[in-house]
C-alpha cells in the first residue's frame, strides 16, 4: 500500500491498476504510442491506440507526470518518477 499512496496523490481517486503499469513501463527512457500498444496487447491490458494516446494527452496536459520530447513519444516527467516510486 505504500505505493498506492505515492502514486495516487495527484488524484481524488486511486489509478486504475493498468494505469499504473503503462506508466511503470513508460519509465524515465520513454516510450512510442506504439509500444505502449504493443505493451498493452502483450499484456492484456485491453486499451487501443486511441485509448493510449487519450491516455498519454491527459497524463502530461492535466497531471504533469508526463512529458512529450517529440511527437508521439511519452516519458515520465519528475512528477512522474516521484509518483511511481
Amino acid at each position: 500500500q505504500g505505493n498506492d499512496s505515492a502514486i495516487n496523490y495527484v488524484f481524488k481517486r486511486p489509478l486504475n491498476a493498468n494505469a499504473v503499469l503503462l506508466l511503470k513501463f513508460i519509465g524515465i527512457e520513454g516510450k512510442s504510442i506504439k509500444d505502449m500498444v504493443a505493451y498493452s496487447n502483450e499484456n492484456d491490458l485491453g486499451l487501443s491506440d486511441n485509448n493510449i494516446r487519450n491516455f498519454a494527452v491527459k497524463f502530461r496536459k492535466t497531471y504533469g507526470l508526463l512529458d512529450s520530447p517529440h511527437i508521439g513519444f511519452y516519458k515520465l516527467t519528475d512528477a512522474g518518477i516521484k509518483a511511481i516510486k
